[in-house]
């Protein structure tokens, strides 16, 4: 075919159009806009591929479906307006911009995950084998590490109670920061665990054990029963009673109730008294105006009490005897005579 023959003039006559396919052997400079149909492609293998070793671009470049890059991007700024994963599906590392997203995940925006695909907060850790996948090994918190968009921050928990918990009910920190080992719900400023098998501090420094309770004026207390022992802020002591210092009818002029046990008490050793004697065997304690003392008992003779009948010692001779019952018994004498014990 002649050269001329793929040549034909355009209206204005300055402008040429092939009609059939042309060869260029040396290069062909383009000063204005090149419009090529791409459906069979520039290569010529008839599949749509455009196949180009270095291009450049100085402007935008809108893409209007999925873009695969097996080498390296190198780039100043990179914006996702839908998820960016990395990993499998984003099993490795997930950006989640917009909720639902392009083909409606049932995502949520604005989540980051790691290890995780869907993550449950702000940013998610999630636990798992090589590949990071949550359910691989199975395990039943799903996450090392969660930021909640509340705020909230989770170590093995997916739902974090307060501000920072970590397992299920292993450490917790509240919204009004108390903290709660064993306890997702501290009823003071610190506790260990629930109920009655727990400890409490409280923001006034009272230490419940067994208890979170307290009356007021404890510093130190066990259960809330009538099985406690308290210690009050005065050095006040009670077992068995909440409250050592109340005592009905009792006068508080004849001094403060420092220890106030209700039961029985047993004592191994000594009682010292106010004059820090431990008394002896037959002493008593008697009050005076300087306290409680203890005191020698009357008679000195402790052996026992001699018992005569007319001069003569009853029953045995010379020796003391203990006695529980002196009975007197009148013969005879209608109160006339002399009376025989």
């Amino acid at each position: 075919m002649a050269e001329s023959e793929n040549f034909s003039s355009v209206n204005d006559g300055n402008n040429h159009r092939v009609s059939n396919v042309a060869e260029f052997y040396n290069d062909v400079h383009v000063y204005g806009k090149l419009y090529a149909d791409l459906v069979g492609g520039l290569t010529g293998d008839g599949d749509g591929t455009l196949e180009i070793s270095n291009l450049d671009v100085t402007n935008n470049v809108n893409i209007g479906g999925d873009l695969n890059v097996e080498g390296l991007i190198d780039t100043d700024y990179l914006t996702v307006f839908q998820r960016l994963n990395v990993g499998a599906a984003g099993t490795i590392f997930v950006a989640i911009s917009t909720t639902n997203g392009r083909d409606g995940e049932g995502q949520i925006g604005g989540r980051v995950g790691v290890g995780t695909t869907q993550p449950a907060g702000r940013f998610e850790v999630g636990i798992g084998g090589e590949g990071l996948d949550p359910e691989d090994p199975a395990d039943p918190f799903k996450s090392i590490f969660i930021i909640h968009p509340e705020g909230g921050v989770g170590v093995g928990t997916t739902a974090p109670v307060g501000k920072f918990q970590v397992g299920v009910d292993c450490l917790t920190i509240t919204q009004d920061c108390r903290v709660g080992l064993g306890t997702t719900q501290p009823a003071q400023r610190f506790q260990v665990k629930d109920g009655t098998q727990g400890a409490v501090i409280s923001d006034a420094g009272q230490v419940g054990v067994r208890t979170s309770t307290f009356e007021g004026t404890e510093v130190f207390k066990v259960n809330s029963t009538d099985k406690c022992f308290v210690i009050t802020d005065d050095g006040n002591v009670g077992i068995g009673s909440l409250n050592p210092t109340a005592i009905p009818n009792y006068n508080t002029s004849d001094g403060t109730v420092k220890l106030n046990v209700e039961g029985t008490v047993k004592i191994d050793r000594n009682i010292i008294d106010s004059s820090d004697s431990p008394g002896a065997n037959g002493y008593y304690l008697a009050r005076d105006g300087n306290g409680i003392r203890w005191q020698q008992a009357s008679p000195i003779n402790l052996d026992g009490m001699y018992v005569q009948d007319e001069g003569a010692n009853l029953p045995t001779n010379g020796s003391a005897q203990l006695f529980q019952y002196l009975n007197f018994v009148q013969l005879d004498s209608q109160g006339l005579g002399v009376d025989t014990l």
